[in-house]
């Protein structure tokens, strides 16, 4: 064993195998470590000698946010499926195949994949390499990705064809007139949004002429 800082250090608080001539606490003051260290130290060496009081790495031997190389490929083979859709989307995709996985875990997958890049600028046709010509075909596929495929944030995550039912009501190519009051004043709205109705002034007289009209009258 390379004979380091901590391994001194370790020789000092154990007392090398001889009986120590200070307090416990004082040589662990000494050697700037807490008595508690000192007293795990003592333990390990007392088990295994200086070599147990080493210092030994603190990674740990399995982290339990590394998610398993299956679960990993599968999220990247949904990326490469779907490279215009984030984590978000991923994650519901994923669920629906069995597999139960964090937006965030989603994300550093997709980030140690180095599948999160600035092609997102990019428009979905082009991000997919769909040649200009076949533009038809592409709309037709997105259009049946879009409505039954796709989560949407605004339908919780949900699909609109899962969202979607037929009305009650009958459809009618030919309805029927519609009925207006007698006094009504019928008018109709143009392509611009104009409804050609009197305006303000010619109401004010209209108006003006009614009230004299039933003054005057017996």
């Amino acid at each position: 064993m390379e004979d380091d800082g901590s391994s001194r250090t370790a020789r000092a608080v154990c007392g090398g195998g001889h009986a120590r001539a200070q307090p416990f606490s004082a040589l662990c003051a000494e050697c700037e470590i807490s008595r508690p260290t000192g007293y795990l130290w003592l333990e390990r060496y007392r088990e295994l000698g200086v070599h147990g009081v080493a210092e030994q790495s603190r990674k740990p031997p399995r982290s339990p946010r590394r998610t398993d190389a299956a679960l990993e490929q599968q999220v990247v083979l949904m990326r490469r499926r779907y490279p215009d859709w984030g984590a978000r989307k991923l994650r519901v995709l994923l669920a629906r195949e069995g597999v139960t996985l964090s937006r965030n875990t989603v994300h550093r997958i997709l980030m140690r994949h180095d599948l999160v890049h600035e092609e997102e600028r990019h428009t979905p046709a082009e991000r997919r390499g769909l040649p200009p010509q076949k533009t038809q075909a592409w709309l037709d596929a997105y259009r049946w990705e879009h409505n039954h495929v796709r989560p949407h944030e605004a339908l919780g995550m949900q699909t609109p064809a899962t969202q979607w039912c037929p009305s009650p009501r009958r459809y009618d190519p030919q309805p029927p007139r519609w009925e207006y009051p007698k006094d009504a004043w019928v008018r109709k709205v143009g392509s611009e949004g104009k409804s050609g109705a009197p305006s303000v002034g010619l109401l004010k007289i209209l108006y003006t002429l009614m009230i004299t009209n039933h003054r005057t009258s017996p």
